[in-house]
């Protein structure tokens, strides 16, 4: 009768001490991870409501307002751990430059077309 060596029987496994050691210290991340985007959010809040609230003066009230809004979105993706970060982050891209575009419409006055550029002869 052949007894099996300890190292072979042992191989691939990892002790108990050590499991409860990693699994602890995987908590402990996880909650540090967790305190440290709620902090975040809670900055991009005060930082939102501080810059809607005391908007810089000749700023356009649209710039303010998307401002907000960036502010106000980004909090969602950043406490949102999920699929829906990926939505919410394109609709904000989205209406970031759907906002900057607009404001560059108003500065931008629309020329008609000439006759090479109508299409038409």
């Amino acid at each position: 009768m052949t007894r099996a060596c300890p190292a072979t029987r042992r191989a691939g496994k990892i002790p108990r001490s050590v499991r409860r050691i990693l699994v602890h210290a995987e908590s402990v991340m996880f909650m540090a991870i967790a305190v440290a985007l709620v902090v975040i959010a809670v900055v991009v809040f005060a930082r939102g409501g501080h810059d809607l609230v005391l908007a810089p003066r000749g700023e356009q009230f649209a710039v303010t307002i998307t401002r907000a809004v960036n502010s106000a979105l980004f909090i969602v993706v950043v406490l949102e751990p999920s699929l829906v970060i990926g939505i919410i982050s394109a609709t904000r891209d989205i209406r970031t430059v759907g906002a900057a575009l607009s404001l560059v419409g108003e500065l931008t006055p629309v020329r008609p077309a000439g006759p090479g550029l109508s299409g038409h002869r």
